[in-house]
């Protein structure tokens, strides 16, 4: 989504103004950020990245002070001098409905892309400049980001290790989902919207082209970058421990590692020895207490189990929160899986990709997205492994990905009592 900022103290011309911003290619009103003093506009530059400004050059410094000739050319003059401290916006277009002012501005803002723009009332020119300003912005705001450190542009980005039916379960949830193309860049993309009871959130799902740790760090990398999300997730199926899992359990990896990483050396008897060294990464807390809430709601969970059209095992869904470990290779065998579960008790899964998704989100570049991996049980990884409940268990943990993107990531739409721009001047 575009950021607009606009800067007017005067009450009719800032509803004008904002009308031709939204109308000019049918903008949500949120886009619109508005302010009415030097010093607020200086306070969300310092902290917001805008992809417009509108800015009139005679405002108040502060808002309990009369207009002040010119406060609008000194703001613009502090950006092209202490371009460090503000988040300089794309575009900025100066408005002014003196033409002393619009003079007084050439002089001193000496940047062709900075023009200011003659307002009056019952004239359409500056409209007509506005709204061409707006339109560019908007044909021109795509994927890959430019990133200011703080700004995010999408609220959840989605890592599935497997095309089709891992993909294919995360697509079945809402029929918004569309395959988009990014430059240069062959990763196949789906940008989408969940929603439900009162609230959406939209989403980027990313389709590794396979299995395994390096390939989803890279895609998952390549999708922070990109779409720069407030939120990344991992979804899938994985294999559960037996005894602690059933097929179609939920497993939220909290603590996750590579059970792969270690040293392989000799003992003293020169027999082979593998030192484990499980670097861990740990949930988000407030992520946590979602999925522990959702863990309880048993009538979610039934709903869940009924609603599958293919067979069912014998019991509805869990949600358990525990130690995951991730690794490069497919296990289908019981002394294997043993090994895994000797390094950590509570040991309840082991798949191939959340771990590298959880590096890829810790050590981006900022803003950093709040990660977390989830995956269900399709097998045991022993001798006993099939295929047979693969799409079952890619269904229960896509109808997780919705359940808690709803309950934590996504924001109420309520509508406010109350017009946003009157209720800010």
């Amino acid at each position: 989504m575009i950021r607009i900022l606009l800067v007017e103290d005067e009450t009719e011309k800032a509803r004008v103004v904002s009308d031709a911003i939204v109308n000019a290619s049918s903008l949500n009103i949120n886009c619109l950020t508005h302010c009415n003093s030097l010093v607020e506009a200086k306070r969300n530059l310092q902290n917001n990245y805008y992809d417009l400004m509108v800015i009139d050059l005679n405002i108040p410094t502060r808002t309990d002070l009369p207009v002040k000739g010119g406060a609008g050319i000194e703001l613009l003059q502090s950006l092209s001098s202490h371009s460090d401290k503000y988040n300089i916006p794309k575009y900025v277009i100066g408005l002014s409905a003196y033409p002393e002012s619009i003079e007084g501005a050439e002089l001193k803002i000496k940047n062709p892309l900075w023009p200011i723009l003659k307002f009056a009332h019952d004239e359409s020119d500056w409209v007509h400049g506005l709204q061409s300003a707006v339109r560019h912005i908007v044909t021109s705001d795509r994927p890959p980001f430019v990133t200011d450190g703080r700004t995010y542009h999408t609220t959840l980005g989605v890592v599935v290790g497997l095309e089709d039916l891992e993909l294919e379960s995360v697509l079945a949830l809402d029929p918004s989902f569309k395959q988009i193309s990014v430059r240069h860049d062959p990763t196949r993309y789906f940008a989408g919207t969940l929603s439900g009871d009162g609230r959406i959130v939209d989403v980027v799902v990313a389709a590794a082209p396979k299995m395994g740790l390096p390939v989803s760090a890279v895609v998952a990398t390549k999708l922070v970058e990109t779409f720069r999300p407030r939120y990344l997730a991992m979804t899938g199926i994985c294999a559960g421990v037996r005894g602690k899992t059933e097929i179609g359990d939920i497993l939220i990896a909290d603590p996750c590692w590579d059970w792969g990483s270690g040293k392989l050396g000799v003992d003293q008897d020169e027999r082979e020895r593998f030192l484990n060294a499980p670097y861990q990464w740990r949930l988000n807390a407030e992520l946590r207490s979602k999925a522990k809430d959702i863990s309880t709601d048993s009538e979610w969970l039934k709903t869940v189990f009924m609603e599958w059209e293919g067979e069912r095992p014998i019991n509805k869904p869990r949600i358990l929160i525990d130690a995951v470990a991730s690794g490069a290779s497919v296990l289908q065998r019981r002394s294997a899986m043993d090994a895994i579960v000797g390094q950590h008790k509570n040991l309840i899964g082991v798949e191939m990709e959340i771990f590298s998704v959880l590096t890829a989100a810790e050590i981006s570049t900022a803003p950093q997205p709040l990660a977390i991996g989830f995956k269900s049980v399709c097998d045991f990884g022993d001798e006993n492994k099939n295929d047979g409940h693969q799409r079952y268990a890619a269904y229960t943990s896509a109808r997780f990905l919705k359940k808690i993107a709803l309950a934590a990531m996504a924001p109420s739409l309520e509508i406010p009592e109350e017009d946003p721009l009157e209720s800010a001047v």
